[in-house]
């Protein structure tokens, strides 16, 4: 397996820079970002924000 983390200063950031499918591929970009931001408020977002993705190494050892 392999991980990665990458900061960024707000959730549109994030979303410039990576897919929102990586997160969720049934929703829009707007529709996350509106979903995220119910759940953390504008001074928790200014916090900053980690991206955090995590590849499987040898993907047939997944099952």
């Amino acid at each position: 397996m392999t991980a990665r983390s990458t900061d960024y200063a707000y959730f549109d950031d994030r979303f410039a820079h990576e897919t929102g499918a990586s997160v969720n591929p049934l929703a829009t970009k707007q529709e996350q970002l509106a979903n995220i931001r119910q759940i953390y408020p504008p001074e928790r977002e200014a916090l900053g924000v980690v991206a955090i993705g995590i590849e499987l190494a040898d993907p047939s050892r997944a099952t």
